[in-house]
């Protein structure tokens, strides 16, 4: 998965999704992308639909392209997603980024889903600065306190640092606060 922030969005059609009328755009990436795994060319290999809950709370449905590495080792698959979605998560960023300034009377969520959304954001938190940390260190980038929610989650995602479960997020239990141990893509004594 990686976070464009460069696209357009381009009016597709209308349809009819749950007896409501959708509009569906297609992402038009502006940008030339390249695997955050191994640093490899991607082709396109497809697209899907994903559904995006708007500032607004009107649906809206996204035609993101499917993109496969074209590296020999790697062939991973990836999708594009842009700025405006966090992975998972069925609301703009907008909206998530609201909610976390604590303004969610003003946002389609819901009560319960507010407090949601908040307590996903404050247990990921620490995991999101320590990768922000290593970042600064690796590659001299600039994060600082003003970095908003929304360069976060891309610098997370496009450093293929994202937690693909939310199950652990979730558990009530004491290790639900420790992250899952890194797979053989990510660890140093890896063998490639």
């Amino acid at each position: 998965m990686i976070i464009i922030t460069q696209y357009s969005k381009i009016n597709k059609s209308k349809e009819v999704f749950h007896d409501k009328q959708v509009v569906v755009y297609i992402i038009k990436s502006q940008e030339k992308s390249t695997c955050p795994i191994c640093g490899g060319c991607f082709c396109v290999i497809g697209v899907r639909r994903r559904q995006m809950i708007c500032a607004t709370g009107e649906l809206e449905i996204l035609i993101i392209r499917r993109l496969r590495c074209t590296k020999e080792k790697c062939h991973k698959i990836h999708h594009e997603l842009p700025d405006c979605l966090y992975p998972f998560k069925r609301h703009c960023a907008e909206t998530i980024e609201a909610v976390i300034k604590g303004k969610e009377n003003t946002t389609p969520c819901g009560i319960d889903e507010a407090k949601r959304l908040k307590k996903w954001w404050f247990l990921m938190l620490p995991y999101f600065m320590s990768i922000l940390f290593s970042l600064n260190l690796k590659y001299g980038t600039s994060f600082d306190h003003n970095t908003t929610p929304r360069e976060v989650v891309r610098a997370v995602v496009n450093s293929h640092s994202w937690v693909h479960t939310r199950s652990w997020v979730t558990r009530t239990n004491a290790s639900a606060n420790i992250p899952p141990s890194p797979t053989a893509y990510c660890r140093p004594d890896a063998v490639s």
